[in-house]
């Protein structure tokens, strides 16, 4: 944790500076991987760390007082996932990760929830999540997905003046490949072992959602 609060501090002095001189100009497409790629305004820049020996990649950009964030989260480690338990294996599995995942999000987001949603991209399952401030108004909104070994996290937030037709720019952009992609790679397990996975799940989220919040600060 320590050298990640270290890297983050240094992103949000990026942050910063590009939040005090950036103007929103022509929006380029980015490819996060082989699976994902999204629109984004502006300079972007790119974070990539490892926690754990778990991988976690995040491209944004801060245009005036829009952030705009994509984050990749490795799941568990690659020769494991084969036989993991800590990955969704069937519809219900699917849900309950996601909504480990909102609870946690809601609990740490300094700012009110507002309400949670189901979504789809092509065929894939994800969940939204909308946050606003002291008088209701919208401030910002979250979209997730899980695919393969990884969590993706797409976040729009301005505290100041969110526009609709930025947020709508951002999210609609979201590109997912539709071939070699599953969101089913777990296996079922006993309660103890389900129980167990939990804990490793919701320790993992705590951690890319702390990154998240610091970087939205």
């Amino acid at each position: 944790m320590i050298q990640i609060n270290k890297i983050i501090a240094s992103l949000l002095f990026i942050l910063i500076l590009n939040n005090l001189f950036g103007q929103i100009g022509n929006w380029h497409t980015y490819k996060l991987d082989s699976v994902v790629s999204i629109d984004l305004p502006g300079e972007v820049f790119e974070f990539d760390t490892v926690e754990k020996d778990m991988v976690m990649n995040q491209i944004f950009s801060v245009v005036n007082n829009s952030n705009f964030i994509v984050q990749r989260t490795q799941m568990v480690k690659d020769h494991l996932k084969a036989t993991s338990n800590e990955l969704p294996y069937n519809i219900e599995s699917l849900y309950k990760h996601y909504n480990d995942y909102s609870d946690e999000l809601k609990d740490l987001m300094p700012y009110p929830f507002h309400r949670v949603d189901t979504i789809k991209n092509g065929e894939y399952l994800g969940f939204y999540l909308s946050f606003v401030d002291s008088v209701g108004q919208s401030t910002l909104d979250v979209q997730y997905f899980i695919l393969n070994n990884y969590l993706y996290s797409f976040m729009y937030k301005n505290t100041e003046d969110f526009h609709i037709g930025e947020r709508l720019c951002f999210f609609n952009s979201i590109s997912i490949t539709s071939s070699n992609n599953t969101q089913y790679l777990g296996k079922s397990t006993s309660i103890i072992a389900k129980w167990a996975a939990k804990l490793t799940f919701v320790f993992l989220f705590i951690i890319a959602a702390i990154a998240i919040i610091r970087l939205l600060k």
